[in-house]
């Protein structure tokens, strides 16, 4: 995901007139968890985020183990005021 990021900052370098970052089902998540971070990287007269088709309510703390496994607590994804949180399986999609 980084390789692209730097490569669309490359070759898009200019003010873009809309910026449009969507997912769905399991892309929402991380359409969401990406989204402060591509939104800070373009400059953009107007944009939106469309998630569709997840919630991120799973049964139990199956996504807060889902998110410590897959490494997303040390990854600026995840603002560092939250990351001992992450790394406890106390923090939610919805806390992002």
């Amino acid at each position: 995901a980084l390789a692209v990021l730097s490569w669309a900052k490359e070759n898009f370098p200019h003010e873009l007139s809309s910026f449009l970052i969507a997912g769905w089902s399991a892309g929402s998540l991380g359409a969401r968890m990406w989204a402060e971070t591509l939104l800070e990287s373009f400059r953009y007269q107007k944009a939106a985020v469309v998630v569709d088709s997840m919630i991120g309510v799973l049964p139990g703390k199956s996504m807060q183990k889902v998110m410590k496994i897959w490494g997303a607590c040390e990854t600026s994804l995840v603002p560092a005021d939250l990351r001992a949180r992450c790394q406890e399986e106390d923090m939610t999609l919805h806390d992002v």
